[in-house]
């Protein structure tokens, strides 16, 4: 049998980070680390746990897979995601702090002073985020299947022991830490050294467009799919709401030492994200001049680096794979569980002090890994179609309500219920109608020019909280918990404006756009 360094190289990587792991832990069992790591966390974790769960399976699997079967620009257009990232840099992680919470659910019963809210809330953060879970363990499962030869179903069971493992031993504080390790890994790994080899060894730009010239859909921002500007625009607006308003990425602002800490890691994070979405989703179209004929385009970027590229540098590319499948899985998973222990749970039995709170987290964090693994069997296609799921239930039921709530007093626990329900509820609907007409749960096709099913309710929602705002009066104890949460006076920085942020922001996408430019010089450099 012929030794190969990478399937070896990349069970040391996870065998290795469970030993770091333990050997990291808190040896108090603090149950404010395990939680919500006591608020202390610097830039440098907060840009590691955010970018290292936002660029997940989906990312760096999923999405680049649509980038090798349906179209360049296609792939990229779905990555409105880097939107939501701002929202939650500069408004809602700012915001949401002052309220000073653990979860998101918990805010939201602050807020409307309603446990019935909270744990609506915390049913739909489960729901979501279970369907974000889920697509991680499949994206993980067909990377370790790919590159270990093991069977789908088997690697599952291992993605999920694992990623449980680094949940129950470490909570908030370890899974920060090493999402952080693996944020480096997966920066330098995959958008410094493996994408632009890969970029070179299929032709660099003069190969691309040569295929531009034979097959031009394929640089078209609808793709080979032919999808109308109304679908590319919802899928932008997808991940840009869904992203923004999702809890696992929410949450993450209730770890920040300060708004200082925060807005420097968000900032660090934008940068980092735009330059690997670029980096790998050109990997994934290029990956198509070297070989078209792969049946899933989930398999692509574990192909490539098993078979176009140098062994080390297909090591680098593998490490990267993993890296970001499992260091977005265990932020979700422990989230899951927070939601379910702190707030559905909680609701049934409140008032317990932190260590019980954290004992039932751990027995949620095992009960959510045997549901995610069972849901993950069999499964292996279904990595974007998850992760769309869950994007779309945060984008229509949460997003209104927080670009309201936190800022208005005048929004009433009746409005954002409604706007809730009616959100969620409009898209349920408009996902389910195209499976009575004989086609795929989720097709666009039939709505008025291809216009995603996100976009009508994220629009329905809003209407219906503007509508049952002017319908009703906020009580004085909702007026009171707003007023209480803007006292709080932590600025993000007194000398910065609001035009400095303007042009921070402007000149972060310059960044990513540089980043980009250097990516392509790089493939050109690498041609042969």
């Amino acid at each position: 049998m012929t030794f190969s360094i990478i399937p070896v190289f990349t069970i040391v990587l996870l065998v290795g980070l469970c030993v770091y792991t333990w050997i990291t832990r808190d040896k108090d069992d603090n149950a404010g680390d395990y939680n919500n790591m006591d608020r202390s966390a610097t830039w440098l974790y907060l840009a590691g746990t955010y970018t290292a769960t936002l660029v997940s399976a989906v990312g760096m699997v999923g999405l680049p897979g649509q980038s090798y079967t349906t179209g360049y620009m296609y792939g990229l257009a779905n990555w409105g995601s880097t939107i939501g990232l701002m929202l939650s840099a500069l408004f809602f992680g700012p915001q949401i702090r002052k309220f000073g919470k653990t979860t998101v659910a918990e805010f939201f019963q602050f807020r409307f002073d309603s446990k019935a809210f909270r744990l609506i809330v915390a049913i739909i953060t489960v729901l979501g985020t279970g369907a974000y879970f889920v697509s991680q363990t499949i994206g993980a499962a067909v990377i370790l299947e790919t590159i270990v030869g093991i069977p789908f179903n088997t690697t599952v069971i291992i993605v999920v022991v694992i990623v449980a493992y680094l949940a129950l031993v470490g909570g908030a504080k370890t899974v920060t830490v090493t999402d952080t390790i693996l944020f480096c890994v997966i920066a330098v790994a995959l958008g410094v050294v493996f994408a632009p080899t890969v970029i070179g060894v299929a032709g660099g730009l003069p190969a691309m467009k040569i295929l531009a010239g034979t097959t031009p859909e394929f640089l078209k921002l609808g793709g080979l799919a032919n999808a109308p500007f109304g679908t590319m625009v919802g899928f932008i607006m997808l991940w840009a709401l869904g992203i923004g308003a999702a809890p696992v990425n929410l949450s993450r602002a209730f770890l920040a030492k300060s708004n200082r800490e925060w807005l420097k890691g968000m900032m660090v994070a934008f940068c980092v994200t735009v330059f690997m979405i670029w980096s790998v989703h050109s990997a994934a179209a290029y990956g198509r001049l070297i070989n078209p004929d792969l049946t899933s385009g989930s398999q692509v970027m574990p192909w490539l680096a098993l078979n176009a590229v140098p062994k080390a540098i297909g090591l680098a590319g593998v490490l990267g794979l993993v890296a970001a499948c499992v260091s977005t899985a265990d932020t979700q998973l422990l989230v899951i569980a927070q939601s379910s222990a702190l707030d559905i749970w909680g609701h049934i039995k409140p008032d317990l002090d932190a260590k019980v709170a954290q004992k039932r987290t751990r027995i949620m964090v095992a009960i959510f890994a045997v549901v995610g693994a069972i849901l993950s069997l069999g499964n292996s296609t279904f990595v974007v179609a998850f992760g769309n799921f869950g994007s779309s239930v945060f984008a229509a039921a949460f997003f209104p309500i927080l670009t309201t709530a936190l800022f208005n007093k005048r929004v009433t626990k009746a409005a954002a219920m409604v706007s809730m329900i009616v959100g969620i509820a409009c898209d349920f609907v408009l996902h389910v109608i195209p499976m009575t007409m004989g086609m795929a749960w989720g097709t666009v096709s039939y709505l008025p020019y291809g216009i995603h099913p996100v976009i009508w309710s994220t629009a329905a929602a809003y209407i219906a909280l503007f509508v049952v705002t002017a319908l009703t009066k906020p009580t004085k104890q909702e007026i009171a918990a707003f007023d209480h949460a803007m006292a709080v006076q932590e600025p993000i920085d007194p000398n910065l404006s609001d035009s400095h942020m303007i042009k921070i922001a402007v000149g972060l996408l310059v960044f990513g756009a540089i980043f980009f430019a250097f990516v392509l010089y790089l493939s050109t450099c690498c041609v042969a």
